[in-house]
């Protein structure tokens, strides 16, 4: 279906006679004779807009039919109603299609004590079947003449994270997964969309279902607003019915004669440097969801045994890091024979145990005693080997080493990715040659390693490395898996070094600047996780 060439949006002109509801640090200002012509503050600032002239898409049989909303219907509002402890400004239009199909659009503002921030219901009803191509539940327009195409953050959770810089970029992947302007559901991670400028944000959070999906667009590329652009639109995205770089579908959504569609979202706005505000404030209105049952433990040991005894990843007395053709070599490993040991006195079949401790030992032959703290092949590097197995004065002075070999890479405070030639280079498509996640991953292992050595020099050093990553203050977490994902990348790995960094640090000096910092970089990684299930 081709796009139309779309009319830019305006930021609308009201009077002071415009309905008005406010709520926290939002406040709506609202004409009382137009559908959509509406202005959000956020803080004092103007924020965001609607869309003044929505136009909608539906084929009535074959043939697809555009109509404006404007030109077509007649808008009435019911003002602000007070029904404490709620306020409701409501508003409605009625409008004819060309094949005489009656259309009935409400829409209700609702404010209240609720944590949930201001409500917005958006409904639709016609009264015969149409097939629904295009339909802009709720458009909004962020920076209309003011802070314009500008922004210091920006998330919808599960697609992009971002700086100030472009959505639906190729800096993280190339080719058609980089267009994330309608976003297929499964993909997001909690129903959220955040923009941050002159140190506020505003964000929409929606309630999930097939009909719907979010748009999502900073800058605003599709209507050249000037400004950004977050909404809902119908039809939704399945991953499979549209390019989802497009806001019209390969096909449409039928909406049956006198079928109800409601789409119940909610704005929160408030101060904030960064998107963290906007996720404290999900999850304090919406919660976290329940932790997966704990396995039952005599499965789970048996599990873990016979992958360390019968898989691939053991070879001899050699292991690999995973099995994955020949790209990771058998080598000596200490972490393994100490996990082997943990297993083989909690198993129940005794053969089992028997065998674990057998290999344990014929790994344990194949690592030199120095090596104890550093000989790991998990991702999990902790320097805890010889306090299992001994030659620990050994070992204290190797971590002492090692924290000295790891701050001689630093280069003015950073650790910085060094392309080899041998594989692509993923530090192309980023603005910097570091980024928060791939310095953050080295300092949490010097403080890890200067922590177990005791050396108060190594100690000492290790505290200037976790003062030094004040550099990326409010940044977004980036950079944790330069091995195998752009320097670029956004990711939750990023956040965890940051966080262990700065709580090592909080643990030896009470400081309590490196608490605030590791819960503002476990904030960053929430977006990470999926809050809600992604399909039905």
């Amino acid at each position: 279906i081709e796009t139309p060439i779309w009319e830019p949006p305006e930021k609308p002109r009201l009077d002071q006679d415009c309905l008005q509801l406010e709520r926290g640090h939002l406040h709506l200002r609202h004409d009382s004779e137009h559908w959509d012509r509406f202005a959000i503050s956020v803080g004092g600032v103007s924020f965001a807009s609607g869309w003044e002239a929505p136009v909608l898409a539906y084929r009535d049989g074959p043939d697809l039919h555009w109509l404006s909303l404007v030109d077509s219907g007649t808008v009435v509002h019911s003002g602000v109603q007070f029904n404490e402890p709620e306020t409701e400004l409501k508003s409605w239009v009625r409008f004819k299609d060309q094949g005489g199909a009656q259309w009935e659009l409400s829409r209700r503002w609702l404010t209240s004590d609720s944590p949930k921030g201001m409500e917005v219901v958006t409904s639709l009803r016609v009264d015969r079947d149409r097939e629904i191509v295009f339909f802009p539940l709720l458009f909004l327009f962020a920076g209309l003449e003011t802070f314009g195409p500008e922004k210091t953050q920006a998330i919808l959770p599960g697609l992009e994270y971002l700086a100030n810089e472009p959505s639906s970029s190729e800096a993280d992947v190339i080719g058609p997964a980089s267009k994330r302007l309608v976003a297929e559901r499964a993909k997001v991670t909690f129903p959220m969309m955040t923009l941050v400028a002159k140190e506020r944000y505003l964000s929409v959070v929606w309630e999930q279902n097939a009909f719907w999906a979010p748009v999502f667009d900073s800058p605003d590329r599709q209507f050249d607003s000037g400004g950004h652009l977050l909404g809902l639109v119908m039809p939704g995205s399945d991953g499979v019915n549209r390019d989802q770089g497009s806001l019209l579908p390969y096909g449409g959504e039928r909406l049956k004669a006198n079928e109800e569609i409601v789409l119940r979202t909610w704005l929160f706005g408030g101060y904030g440097e960064t998107v963290v505000p906007s996720i404290q404030s999900y999850v304090a209105a919406w919660g976290l969801p329940n932790l997966p049952p704990r396995p039952e433990e005599q499965g789970y040991f048996q599990l873990a045994a016979e992958g360390w005894l019968s898989s691939d990843i053991r070879d001899g007395a050699l292991l690999r890091h995973a099995v994955w053709g020949d790209q990771f070599k058998p080598q000596p490993a200490i972490d393994a024979p100490a996990y082997m040991r943990w297993l083989s006195a909690r198993v129940d079949d005794q053969t089992m145990a028997t065998s674990l401790d057998e290999a344990a030992n014929s790994l344990l032959s194949q690592v030199a005693p120095s090596a104890y703290s550093t000989a790991n092949i998990g991702h999990i590097r902790r320097p805890f080997g010889s306090l299992v197995f001994g030659h620990v004065e050994d070992n204290l002075r190797h971590a002492a080493r090692f924290v000295d070999g790891q701050l001689n890479r630093f280069v003015n405070d950073e650790i910085r990715y060094t392309w080899t030639g041998e594989q692509k280079d993923l530090g192309a498509t980023h603005f910097s040659e570091s980024a928060s996640g791939l310095t953050g991953q080295v300092v949490a292992q010097i403080m890890d390693f200067a922590l177990f050595s005791g050396d108060r020099t190594a100690i000492k050093k290790g505290l200037e490395r976790v003062e030094a990553l004040r550099l990326y203050q409010n940044q977004v977490p980036r950079g944790g898996q330069t091995w195998e994902v752009p320097l670029h990348t956004p990711d939750i790995l990023a956040s965890a070094s940051m966080v262990k960094a700065y709580s090592l640090a909080y643990e030896l000096t009470s400081d309590e600047r490196h608490l605030e910092a590791a819960r503002y970089w476990a904030w960053t990684g929430v977006p990470f996780v999926y809050l809600v299930a992604p399909t039905d």
